[in-house]
C-alpha cells in the first residue's frame, strides 16, 4: 500500500478537491472579515450547473492498491485513492458523489481508460501524465478551477504544497 507520504501530489490534490466539491462546498467567494480577502466556501445551492450527465466509475487495481474514478460526460468528477481493497474503494468513492445511488460500474470511455492507465503507471513508480485528463468541474467557482489550473501545471518529479498554490493564487495568508 502506498503511504500518504508517497501519495503523488497530483492525485492528492485532485481527491481532495473533489471531497471538497462532493462535500458541498468550493473555494470562490470572497469574504472581508478581518481587513484581509481569504477564499470562502459556496454551496452546492449557490453554484450552478450541476455535473454534466449520468455518473458512472470504475474501481481498478493498482500496484498500490484499488483506486476508484467517476465521470460524466463532461469528464472526471472523483478520483478515490487506494483503500484496504475494493470494496472500501467503491463506499469511499461513492459516498462523495452527488447522486450516488444513480452511479453505475461502467466500462470507461478512451479518455477515463487513458486517466486509469496513468495513474497505474504512477502508482508502479513510472513517469505519468495527468494534464490531458478532462474533468467535469460544472458548477465550481472560477477559484476552484484555478487550483485545478495549477495542481496540473506540477508534473511529474516536482513538488509543491496548496499553501505555494494558495499564494500564487493571491489566496494565501499573505495574499
Amino acid at each position: 500500500m502506498i503511504s500518504e507520504r508517497s501519495t503523488p501530489f497530483l492525485l492528492k490534490s485532485f481527491a481532495a478537491l473533489c471531497e471538497l466539491a462532493a462535500d458541498g462546498a468550493s473555494p470562490g467567494k470572497k469574504r472581508v472579515e478581518t481587513g484581509r480577502a481569504k477564499p470562502d466556501l459556496v454551496t452546492k445551492r449557490e453554484r450552478e450547473p450541476k455535473m454534466t450527465g449520468k455518473t458512472q466509475y470504475r474501481i481498478f487495481e493498482t500496484a498500490g492498491g484499488p483506486c476508484g474514478i467517476a465521470w460524466t460526460a463532461g469528464g472526471v468528477v472523483r478520483f478515490q485513492l487506494t483503500g484496504e481493497d475494493a470494496a472500501t474503494t467503491r463506499r469511499l468513492l461513492l459516498r462523495r458523489l452527488e447522486n450516488a445511488e444513480a452511479a453505475e460500474p461502467a466500462e470507461p470511455p478512451p479518455a477515463v481508460a487513458r486517466a486509469i492507465e496513468a495513474a497505474q503507471r504512477y502508482f508502479a513508480g513510472e513517469e505519468a501524465d495527468f494534464t490531458d485528463v478532462p474533468l467535469d468541474l460544472a458548477g465550481q467557482s472560477d477559484f476552484f478551477r484555478a487550483i485545478y489550473d495549477a495542481a496540473r501545471r506540477v508534473h511529474w518529479g516536482e513538488t509543491t504544497t496548496y499553501g505555494t498554490i494558495a499564494r500564487d493564487l493571491g489566496a494565501g495568508p499573505e495574499g
